[in-house]
């Protein structure tokens, strides 16, 4: 490092050296003094004394400073902007990981928040908690959502098979979802078949019990079955066999449901007749069996609106939606017993799982409520009220026009759920059952 001495310094180094000539102020001593002095007088003067003191004083402005070029000091300058300038993007980067961070934690919020809305808990008055949503409308399908608000209709489990499900939807086509819910696909149909308005979707199988499709279209007034390819097989289009079929009175198919015989029976709730008819949906001819019709009577409807096969009493059971009332006859016929829902609640459909029937129904006790799905035991009472509005925030929900059941596994590992769809606006939902 190279050192300089300040001028001052050089001044004081100067005056410091041992010549009395160079004493930089006159002394006051005598000449006498002086003298005895030279001679080698042993006391000291205290002049003497004084100026040495005086040399001691000067001899602390003796300081020496660092000497540095212009450039290590411009250099030093850069280096302490270029910390300065690191120092700023750190507290940067810093602010933006904090940032980021932040919303990070908004979005584990928001999806927690998301989550707990769709497991929001459903208590019922007669139970423990019964459901919870699993799913809505946005992850029904891709290139289906624009159609969904049109729906009317039902789903179909192929439980013989791979225990698919299947929704048959207007202007769209047939939508598909895996067994376990997760994976869904349109399945496309023929145009001639895409424009029908279904109003429910049911699995019939052949004697290998191959799965196929029944379509019923109450606008075009037939009956479509396809395979599960979307293929189209046959067209029920008229029934015949009673002086209003031969008169060519309407027929407004509202649901389908196939025997153990494999014969199909169809319910026509939206046409004057509302009768129930039968058919061979593989050879497309119509049966001569029809039963029903319009009444308040037991064994009458008011709508004949949905059927099923009840597998524990062997029955059809049929929804006569404006009594609030699920009408049983056997497979020739016969009236055989009823079940009795809350007044006005306009049953549209029912599903049987073990011993438990499943009700969607258009709208709650009275109409001035939003519709409910029952859980109806062995003896015909209500054991559970799921109201999916209500209870669990599905905003589309006002009218249930359908609910079925579905389920992944068996036995102890068996998970239960529900599938459920709205009417007017469309929409649809999978609940699970959380508590038996």
């Amino acid at each position: 490092m190279m050192y300089r001495v300040l001028p001052t310094a050089v001044a004081a180094l100067l005056f410091a050296l041992p010549l009395q000539a160079q004493q930089p102020f006159s002394s006051s001593v005598p000449s006498d003094a002086k003298d005895a002095a030279l001679a080698g007088n042993q006391e000291t003067p205290r002049e003497i004394q004084r100026a040495h003191h005086y040399r001691l004083a000067l001899d602390e402005f003796l300081v020496l400073v660092p000497f540095r070029l212009e450039d290590d000091i411009q250099g030093d300058i850069d280096e302490s902007r270029e910390d300065e300038t690191r120092a700023k993007e750190k507290k940067r980067d810093a602010e933006e990981l904090e940032r980021l961070a932040r919303d990070q934690i908004d979005a584990q919020k928001a999806e927690i928040d998301a989550i707990k809305a769709r497991l929001k808990i459903a208590k019922n008055e007669d139970r423990e908690a019964d459901v919870a949503v699993l799913e809505s409308d946005p992850k029904l399908a891709e290139g289906a959502k624009r159609f969904l608000p049109g729906a009317h209709g039902g789903f179909a489990v192929d439980w013989k098979g791979t225990r698919e499900v299947y929704f048959a939807l207007k202007g769209c086509g047939i939508i598909k979802m895996s067994a376990d819910l997760r994976r869904k696909e349109i399945v496309e149909v023929d145009r001639f078949v895409r424009q029908g308005n279904f109003h429910n979707t049911t699995i019939v199988y052949d004697g290998d019990e191959t799965p196929y499709l029944a379509l019923p279209d109450d606008e075009k007034e037939r009956v479509y079955i396809l395979t599960t390819k979307g293929e189209l097989v046959h067209v029920l289009s008229h029934p015949r066999g009673n002086a209003y079929y031969d008169g060519w009175g309407s027929f407004k198919p509202t649901d389908v449901e196939q025997a153990p015989s494999r014969d199909v029976f169809i319910v026509t709730g939206y046409s004057p007749g509302d009768f129930v008819v039968s058919a061979d949906p593989f050879s497309g001819a119509w049966r001569p069996k029809i039963f029903g019709g319009k009444g308040t009577e037991h064994g009458k409807f008011g709508t004949g609106h949905g059927i099923t096969w009840n597998p524990r009493t062997s029955t059809l059971d049929v929804s006569d939606r404006p009594h609030s009332r699920i009408e049983s006859y056997d497979v020739d016929g016969a009236y055989k017993s009823s079940v009795t829902l809350p007044a006005g609640s306009l049953p549209c459909d029912v599903d049987f799982l073990d011993d438990w029937m499943l009700v969607g129904c258009l709208q709650g006790p009275g109409g001035s409520v939003p519709a409910p799905i029952y859980v109806v035991d062995g003896d015909g009472k209500v054991a559970s009220t799921i109201k999916p509005k209500e209870d669990l925030g599905l905003e589309l929900f006002t009218h249930v026009h359908n609910a079925t059941w579905h389920a992944i596994g068996d036995g102890e590992t068996r998970k239960v759920y529900v599938l459920a769809q709205a009417w007017n606006p469309g929409g649809f939902a999978v609940l699970e059952r959380v508590g038996e």
